[in-house]
């Protein structure tokens, strides 16, 4: 279990406003009236490439605290790195710590050492879930020209037991990202670490939990997972919706090819 005094340390990438926080901070102060165990301190850091949404992010954290009852807050802004956090101290022995901060800048194109993910790279080591909402597909051909490299560097470098969250609008982007996952693993060859991949029902969320081998108790995963080329879990179950993702891709590309296009949106209430 984690350590009381431990922090569930949390990095939202292309997260401003700050709704990735806000559903951590509703689910920790759920599992706190519903568990007897001691919930961790949610410690957020949202980052974004657009770095105007800083007064935002403050906002949606106060706005979060109060909703959630916690009144007591704690606001202080460090002038020199630019961030602001907002600490919902902990108004009964249940009700878990919160802290969001807006930590600056990022770029999923680059790599995590390039000037412009500071942020990530001082994160990388600590942070034990990362989410990433809506950047992949509008980011396609500028990640698909770097070679995953940012995403190829995060995963080498994050701790075991570090989970990733991706969200997107269609799946038919997650064949490409999984390769790279396997070309990842393949480069790191017997490194002890294991990948496991997995998707939601729809297939909008990819989700990704980097392990050691023992902790896998072996080749391995959980839940029926397989080991795939090297050190990536993945069910037959996920597995088939990889290939089924493709097939959709292929399928889109046939159309635009076709001289398919997205139709405008109609005005409410007429025929514009």
């Amino acid at each position: 279990g984690v350590k009381e005094e431990e922090p569930y340390s949390m990095v939202s990438l292309g997260g401003g406003p700050g709704f990735d926080y806000v559903g951590a901070a509703l689910a920790a102060s759920f599992s706190s009236y519903t568990s007897s165990s001691i919930t961790p301190t949610i410690k957020a850091t949202i980052l974004d490439y657009e770095e105007g949404w800083g007064d935002l992010v403050t906002a949606m954290a106060n706005s979060t605290s109060q909703i959630l009852h916690n009144n007591n807050n704690n606001q202080h802004s460090n002038q020199q790195t630019k961030t602001t956090t907002t600490t919902t101290p902990n108004e009964n022995e249940n009700n878990p710590p919160l802290q969001c901060t807006w930590g600056g800048k990022c770029d999923i194109t680059k790599s995590i050492h390039d000037e412009s993910n500071t942020a990530v790279l001082a994160l990388v080591d600590t942070a034990r879930l990362w989410t990433c909402q809506y950047c992949v597909a509008e980011n396609a051909n500028s990640l698909r020209d770097s070679d995953f490299v940012f995403w190829r560097e995060l995963f080498r470098r994050a701790p075991a037991g570090c989970l990733f969250v991706l969200s997107e609008v269609h799946p038919r982007v997650w064949p490409e990202f999984y390769r790279s996952i396997e070309g990842m693993m393949e480069d790191c060859g017997s490194s002890g670490y294991n990948m496991a991949v997995g998707f939601n029902k729809n297939g909008r969320q990819m989700l990704l939990r980097k392990s050691s081998r023992l902790m896998d108790g072996g080749e391995d995963g959980e839940d029926g997972e397989k080991v795939v080329g090297s050190g990536v879990l993945i069910s037959d179950k996920d597995r088939r919706l990889v290939e089924k993702f493709d097939e959709l891709g292929r399928y889109h590309e046939r159309k635009i090819q076709s001289g398919w296009q997205r139709q405008a949106p109609k005005g409410r209430g007429g025929d514009d």
